[in-house]
């Protein structure tokens, strides 16, 4: 067998405790803390007629300390004191050997005291401790009580009880060592008016060392309290009422599975599969499936789980309040709802006080029926290298659409101050919810950084089809928001209620919805985009209603940056790329590209802005109609019939657009176009009905198919109509020739015209 460093830390721990040490190859090569004893020892028990525990307790009094004592197949009933280290071992076998008491008892007492060498220990071998009221009760022991392969079964209380309620011992005492021990039924009937956890199969105050132990039906299989400490090596439990781990009082226990053959499992339990208050549980390579009440549930405490699977539980994988959670290497899957219709999560995580921290490192959150992750108030939720997949995908089969409190962020949910931090490997996919299909950041404070993440493949039925931010804040660096889904508005992202979203260096690719905002939707709230952030291919449309705003944003009295973004390819009936209505500030657009989008109207549409949108050195280019029957524009719309509006482009390219009316569509309000070349347009390029409006200066009108301009337009002292000498137009390349009009040094304005310099030509 190979010992890796955790099993060498249990297999010393084992032997400072034993007062013999050695090991066997039987059960798999799982150590054995006790070498074979042969059955003659230093005193042999036979059961007497009566089926009493005197036979016990005369061998007991006749014993020295270290005394082998063979206990032969038989009933023993009543009270068994033991008051020094002794080894009791059965000549047939725990099936055989049973220690109980009829009335109500303990069937063991263990209550040693005084001083004893190092070496010793009471040992307990091949015995049953079944039908008593307590099985076997450490009341106090100086030295460590060891058992191999015992049983106990059908006790009113507690199977095994170390350091009970009420018992003084002093800090040496209540150590605990078991080798291939079975629990069953244990605890169904404590005395009226006992704590939890004297309804546990093993309840320990002192500290326990076990390996290969195993549970099945009991209320509780191990409770540790009044600050406990346990290592268990290898532990299955079956079917527990209550719990199958129950920590309180600043207890601390470790579940090590070795991911060997013996089975390492806790599942189908009615109640939780460990309640955790004020203490620590630590599981590894460990599978929980199965719990009708949820998988952990942790107050105050800490949890750490490596390797571990948690699948099919009801209500909520883990359900953890003031409390720090870790995951390594871990998985939660199909959490479903409980048999009372209650939603399931995979984790919800509840803090109000100092901040709490739930980390996911190289894990899978799949499968919530109601949400992945759900972090309410000073938590903060770390992904890293993790999934949250598959999450919230039943809660479109439930008849709850109207109903206030329906699940928001598929994925994950930051709600009242809840933040998180997303690493560049970690992917957030295939989640579903009401809004929010991946992401939720609900709350003033509530805020989100993600950095190089992965958004994709999400939906939502409201809102925000990948992310929606309310009143809370995202910061989104070099990440992915793509393919996802919405039926309302913001298929990749919605903006509301005063959030705020910045992306720099991010792909906003492949988003889709009816409504508004294919790519994003931003009411009431801010939107920045810098850095080569992208929107390719996003639709925001209902093709039988002809009806959709803004494929790749869609803005409403809201503020947006916009620097060094490419909009190309996305779909809309109305702005096919920008959708903007009634701002709330001055919006400036700087070096962006508008290329190829698909529209009804316009690529850029803008009505009642009643702030100015500056678009500055943008490329607007090939963008076209999605039915060349249409007579609207194919690049830009404006229309502001409220003070204070203004489109107004500045050193921007308007080039090789086809379809519809003509390129910019002027229909109300004030409008300008300086410094921009609009060339190559059909059929026309400047139309509208009011062009008076519209001041221009130091343009290039030039071959814009029917007429560069419309009656009424004044093109300014200094505008001009002559080639602008594109590089490779055809090709969609738009700088120019080193001869080009548009550069300083060869207009009349001696500024640089359009979006692009020199890119060819002679002396480049």
């Amino acid at each position: 067998m190979q010992f890796t460093g955790r099993f060498w830390f249990v297999t010393v721990l084992l032997a400072a405790f034993l007062a013999v040490a050695g090991c066997s190859d039987e059960d798999g090569g799982v150590t054995d803390p006790l070498p074979d004893v042969t059955p003659d020892g230093d005193l042999q028990v036979h059961p007497d007629s009566l089926g009493t525990m005197a036979p016990l307790v005369d061998a007991v009094a006749q014993a020295q300390p270290g005394y082998v004592i063979v206990v032969f197949p038989g009933v023993y009933d009543g009270t068994l004191v033991v008051d020094k280290p002794l080894h009791f071992i059965s000549s047939a076998g725990k099936e055989n050997t049973i220690l109980t008491n009829s009335g109500g008892g303990s069937a063991l007492d263990v209550q040693i005291g005084g001083s004893y060498a190092a070496t010793d220990s009471l040992i307990l071998e091949g015995l049953g401790f079944n039908n008593a009221g307590v099985g076997v009760r450490v009341s106090n022991s100086t030295v460590p009580v060891t058992m191999r392969k015992c049983d106990a079964m059908d006790n009113a209380g507690a199977g095994l009880e170390l350091a009970g309620a009420g018992a003084t011992k002093a800090p040496e005492d209540g150590r605990l060592v078991l080798w291939q021990c079975f629990f069953r039924r244990n605890g169904f009937d404590p005395p009226e008016g006992s704590p939890p956890a004297a309804s546990a199969a093993l309840w320990c105050t002192g500290t326990l060392v076990a390996e290969s132990i195993f549970f099945e039906s009991n209320v509780i299989d191990i409770a540790m309290t009044d600050g406990a400490r346990g290592t268990v090596t290898r532990m299955t439990s079956a079917e527990s009422e209550e719990a199958s781990l129950w920590l309180e009082g600043a207890s601390d226990l470790t579940l090590d599975g070795v991911a060997e053959e013996v089975p390492t499992v806790l599942r189908s339990g009615s109640g939780w599969a460990a309640v955790v208050d004020s203490s620590r549980l630590s599981l590894i390579d460990f599978t929980v499936s199965r719990f009708l009440m949820g998988g952990f549930r942790v107050e105050s405490g800490k949890l750490v789980l490596d390797h571990v699977i948690l699948d099919a539980n009801a209500r909520y994988g883990i359900f953890s309040t003031e409390s720090v959670d870790s995951l390594m290497s871990s998985q939660i899957s199909s959490t479903g709802p409980s048999t009372d219709g209650e939603f399931g999560y995979g984790i919800v995580a509840v803090a109000s006080e100092s901040p709490r921290l739930v980390h996911l490192d190289q894990s899978l959150v799949q499968g919530g029926f109601r949400g992945g992750v759900q972090a309410v108030g000073t938590v903060r939720v770390e992904l890293q290298g993790s999934s949250l997949k598959e999450n919230g995908i039943g809660w479109g089969d439930d008849p709850i659409e109207d109903d206030p409190d329906a699940p928001i962020g598929g994925g994950i949910a930051l709600i009242d101050g809840a933040s998180a931090n997303i690493d560049g490997t970690s992917t957030i996919s295939l989640n579903f919810g009401k809004i929010g299909g991946g992401i939720a950041v609900v709350g003033e404070t509530s805020n989100a950084t993600i950095a190089g993440g992965m958004v994709e493949k999400n939906a939502a039925l409201e809102l925000g089809g990948g992310i929606v931010v309310s009143a809370g804040s995202v910061v989104f660096t070099g990440g992915k928001l793509a393919s996802n889904a919405c039926m309302g508005s913001g298929g990749g992202l919605a903006v509301i209620d005063e959030g705020s979203f910045d992306a720099s260096g991010c792909a906003i690719n492949g988003n889709a919805v009816f409504e508004r905002g294919g790519g994003v939707y931003i009411l009431e709230g801010h939107g920045g985009f810098t850095d080569g952030t992208q929107f390719i291919g996003n639709v925001a449309r209902d093709e039988d209603a002809k009806t959709g705003s803004g494929g790749g944003i869609y803005l409403s009295e809201a503020d947006l940056t916009l620097q060094g973004v490419l909009f190309e390819t996305n779909m809309s009936e109305e702005g096919g790329a920008l959708y903007a209505i009634n701002l709330r500030q001055d919006v400036q657009v700087t070096e962006c590209i508008f290329r190829q989008n698909i529209s009804g109207n316009a690529a850029v549409y803008t009505r009642d802005l009643t702030r100015s949108l500056l678009l500055e050195r943008c490329l607007l280019v090939e963008n076209k109609l999605n039915d060349v029957t249409r007579q609207d524009a194919t690049t830009i719309f404006s229309r502001q019939d409220l003070p204070g509006g203004e489109l107004a482009l500045l050193a921007c390219t308007v080039a090789n657009n086809q379809g519809g009316s003509g390129a910019i569509h002027h229909d109300s309000g004030n409008m300008s176009i300086f410094q921009s070349v609009v060339a190559f347009n059909v059929p026309a390029g400047l139309i509208g009905t009011d062009l008076a409006f519209v001041a221009m200066d130091c343009d290039d009108f030039w071959q814009n198919g029917e007429f560069d301009y419309g009656p009424g337009a004044d093109p300014g002292p200094n505008s001009f109509s002559a080639d602008p000498l594109f590089c490779d137009m055809d090709n969609g390349e738009f700088t120019v020739d080193a001869a080009s009009p548009l550069l300083p040094g060869n207009n009349a304005c001696a500024v640089q015209i359009g979006a692009l310099g020199v890119g060819c030509g002679e002396g480049f």
